[in-house]
């Protein structure tokens, strides 16, 4: 009885997959979109060119903010260029008299993003991630990021950079958080310089 049973369930299983492979298109399938082509910007292209030219390290003084708890000299960041030149990746790590801070303190994943058509940025450390997206800002060799950093709580808090390109061997980077009256206030700033 149980042979028959699963004999029958097979061949009503088989029927229907081949009713389906064979039936004329609907107009329910009509209704299903192509996938749009999204021409990738000329700044998310130069933005990654930028980032990674020459060794692609920079590194930022820290003395405007270094205390008695964050004794670092510097910070520096690496990136590297993904092999199609749409995507790179980096590590930020800290200076002290000269030498590294024994671990990575961020990991970086930027790409362009073609089914959402944007500049996507990925990034983690310290038991936190900051997920968001970049955008090209009004003048000329400028960018906005906007992030949301999520701790291993769950906590999430909205987070916001730009960056303006000074010249091709140094650019500058703005942080701000969110306020009470839910405006962008400004955090941290900082001049980073490529290393040759």
């Amino acid at each position: 009885m149980k042979q028959s049973l699963r004999a029958i369930i097979i061949g009503l299983a088989i029927s229907t997959f081949m009713t389906a492979c064979a039936a004329e298109p609907t107009d329910v399938d009509a209704l299903v979109e192509e996938p749009r082509t999204i021409q990738v910007p000329d700044w998310a292209r130069a933005n990654i060119a930028y980032s990674t030219a020459g060794t692609g390290r920079w590194v930022a003084d820290n003395a405007a903010y270094k205390s008695g708890t964050e004794t670092w000299d510097s910070y520096v960041i690496e990136w590297r260029a993904g092999p199609d030149n749409l995507s790179m990746t980096a590590r930020m790590y800290a200076m002290i008299d000269g030498r590294p801070s024994q671990g990575d303190f961020w990991s970086f994943y930027q790409y362009w993003d073609t089914a959402k058509g944007e500049m996507r940025i990925i990034q983690s450390g310290w038991g936190v991630v900051g997920d968001g997206a970049m955008t090209a800002g009004d003048a000329p060799n400028t960018f906005i990021t906007e992030q949301t950093f999520t701790t291993t709580e769950g906590k999430a808090n909205p987070v916001r950079h730009t960056m303006a390109e000074l010249s091709p061997t140094q650019h500058e980077t703005t942080s701000f958080n969110r306020g009470d009256d839910d405006d962008w206030v400004q955090d941290r700033r900082y001049i980073w310089t490529l290393e040759s």
